[in-house]
Parts: structure tokens; sequence; C-alpha cells
């Protein structure tokens, strides 16, 4: 009997204890909902003067939606169950450039975010003591880390806070996950996003080198793509894959997505464009240096002309400040090389205005297509040149055609002519 007695001494308390620890869980209330999208609304580009793009391709492909976490390689590619492209045309998966940029507690929550997207999971746990080792960063800024790095996770546009939990002394942040689609919807998108990417990628030759891959994605996207901002899934690879209509946060995605496959290191970075607003672009890393590319300003529906512009393609930080401000919170590389600019490539930049050799590059562009463009490295060649070829009509010595528009980019010193 006495042990009897000590049994129900020793258990009131602790059925107390339960019960008192379960009204506060179930009376708890959950933090109000913070609505996040993807990023801004796309910004144009000066004095836009859009004209019909090319009618999108048939939908594309993606990764298996039910992989495990350990699938999962630190700052690496996702692993999918099916290859966009032949494994022997692809190098390496590169690292993903935010990850490489934080410290081992920030990746500790981006790991976690990132598993649990890749699986679809509903939420995530974040201890007080983890969010404290952020830092600077609020998990809005790593929850975006992930979705920038990852272009093929596109099936989750945001998240928001629930509740926070006391356990064991310590206190969690639960955060649940917003999902676009389901995983069935999200297996057979991936299906046709795949099946984009392998006839995209098909044509491009086997020994191409870095240049000519960022060349050809570019001019890929751009011709099969309408900048559309009513397009649907506009900020992510869908939209560009499936429905071949998107805005700037599309482009940039997409241009990353297929980048990333061939083994070519490239991020997205968002800003603004021009002071019209929000914009995105990336930031590539080819033959060893840092370049950055915007895809979506190279796009006739956005630009002030009426064909694919290449001003910029593969510039330096001190091209894209004139019109391009960058507002992340990781640190980006001061991009100093011109070796790849696609004016340097081509052999249409010039040093000096030099009226024979400029006219004789016209000419021989001329003579394959309807454009030719040319950049100068100083202000003053660029006047001389402008001077020249419009005010002295020089440009009628390049063209027998009666009807020729040229196009003047004064912040990049670069001339474009297009017979029409």
């Amino acid at each position: 009997m006495r042990n009897l007695k000590t049994a129900i001494i020793i258990l009131l308390p602790c059925a107390l204890l339960i019960f008192v620890f379960g009204a506060f869980f179930l009376l708890s209330p959950a933090p109000p909902r913070l609505p996040l999208s993807l990023l801004s609304e796309p910004a144009a580009v000066p004095a836009p003067d859009p004209v019909p793009s090319p009618a999108p391709l048939s939908p594309p492909a993606a990764p298996a939606p039910n992989q495990t976490a350990a699938a999962l390689p630190e700052g690496g590619a996702l692993a999918s169950s099916s290859s966009s492209v032949s494994s022997s045309s692809l190098a390496a998966a590169p690292s993903r450039y935010i990850y490489e940029q934080l410290s081992p507690a920030q990746k500790t929550v981006y790991d976690r975010f990132r598993a649990a997207l890749w699986n679809m999971d509903a939420e995530a746990e974040v201890s007080r003591a983890e969010e404290r080792g952020l830092g600077s960063l609020e998990i809005i800024d790593i929850f975006y880390a992930v979705i920038c790095d990852y272009p093929e996770i596109f099936w989750s546009d945001s998240y928001i806070y629930t509740s926070r939990n006391l356990r064991f002394g310590e206190t969690y942040l639960n955060v649940r996950f917003s999902y676009t689609m389901s995983a069935a919807e999200r297996a057979e998108t991936q299906r046709k996003i795949d099946a984009w990417t392998e006839a995209c990628l098909s044509g491009l030759d086997a020994g191409a080198d870095d240049f000519r891959k960022i060349l050809y994605v570019y001019e890929y996207i751009i011709n099969n793509t309408e900048y559309d901002l009513a397009a649907d899934y506009n900020q992510d690879i869908v939209s560009v894959f499936l429905y071949g209509r998107s805005v700037c946060m599309g482009y940039t995605k997409a241009t990353q997505y297929l980048l990333q496959r061939l083994g070519v290191a490239c991020t997205a970075v968002s800003g603004a464009a021009a002071g019209l607003g929000p914009h995105a672009w990336n930031l590539v890393r080819a033959e060893g240096e840092y370049y950055y590319l915007d895809t979506t300003w190279g796009d006739p529906d956005l630009a002030r002309n009426a064909y694919v512009s290449h001003d910029y393609f593969l510039v330096t930080s001190a091209d894209l400040a004139v019109t391009h401000q960058p507002d992340v919170k990781y640190a980006l590389p001061d991009c100093v090389s011109t070796r790849l600019n696609y004016f340097n490539v081509m052999n249409r930049r010039f040093d000096r205005y030099d009226k024979a050799t400029v006219l004789r590059a016209m000419r021989e562009d001329l003579a394959l297509s309807d454009l030719t463009a040319v950049r100068f490295s100083s202000v003053a060649a660029y006047r001389e040149a402008v001077s020249d070829l419009f005010d002295n009509q020089g440009i009628f010595d390049i063209s027998s055609h009666s009807l020729i528009s040229y196009f003047l980019s004064d912040e990049l010193c670069i001339i474009t002519v297009q017979e029409r």
C-alpha cells in the first residue's frame, strides 16, 4: 500500500506538468503570415520599342520529386534521376556561388532549407541559437540564397513563419514552405523541362569553349522567349521552358540553369536597372574570370531596336554600373576582364576611329547579315565615329541600301547599324 501511495505522489506532478505544457502549445498564437515574392517586377530598358518575338518552343524538363536529402552534395548541384543532356557532354556541376560566401553557421540553415525544399517538406525548424548565428543575414536571406543558387527548384516561391516552440529549454522557429504545384505536377513539369533542355543543348557544338556556350544559351533564350509581365511562373524557369514568355528573373534563372548544366559557374544577381525599378541578371565565371551577363536586355522585346543586342554580354563591373545597381547581401567580385566581352572576341572593339578599318569591319558583317555593331574604347573615339558616320553621312559608304537604321549606346560607346 505504501508503494502504491508513493507511485501516486510521483505520477501526479508529472501528469500536471504534461497538462500545463500541452495547454501552452495548443493555445499559443502563431505569428502573422509574412507574404513574400520571389523578386520584383522586372525592369524595362530605356525607351523600349517592343517587337514581335519568335513563337515559343514546345515545352522542356527538371529533377525528380522524391529525391532524398542525402543526394544533395554540399554546395553542389542537385542530383537528378534523369539527365538533361548526356552526361558525357557535361562538365562537373559548378559549386553554388552564394553558398560559398556563407559562414559555417549560415550553411547549416541553408542546407536544411535546401533539403526541405527539394523533398517538398511542409516545414523546417531553426533554433534561436541558429538564428543568432546567421549574423547580418535573416531567415528570408537564407531562403532566397537557396532559391537563387538553385534555379532547378521551380516549385516554391515563398515561406511563412508559423510558430515558436519551446523544447528542452530551447526555442525553435517553425518555417513553413509554400509550393506552387503538387509533387505529381512537379514531376510532369520536370519531364517537359528536361525535354526542352535536351532539344536546346543538342544544337551546341560538342567542343564549345565557355564563350561559345554562353553565347549559344544567351541567343537561344532570347530567340525563343517573349518578354511578358503577365507570364505565368515568371519568377522561375517554367515560364521560359514551358511557355516561352517571362520577365527578367525568368530569363536570368533559365540562363543560369542551362549554363550550370554546361559546367559554367553562374548565379543570379538582383537589383535595379537604369533607375527604372527592380531587375535581375547573371554573374558568370568563364575561363577563370568573372563577367556580368544580362540576357533580358539582349531581347528585342525590351531593347530600343529590333535585333538581338550583345551590349551587355560578358561585361565588366564598370560597364554594368552605368545602368545596373546590384542590391544583394552577399559579396560580388570586381569584374575587370574584357577578354571575353562580345566585341573583343568578335574583333569589333576599336581603340580609335580609323574610318577605313571600321568601315571594312562593318561591310564584312553586312555581307553576312543585315546587322553590324562596333564598340569604341574611349568616348573621344566614339564621338568621332558618330560625327563622321552620321553627321557627315559616312555611313552610306558601307551600304547600298536606301534605308538604314542606326542605334547609339552612349553609355557603352556602341554603334549598331541595321539594313532594312
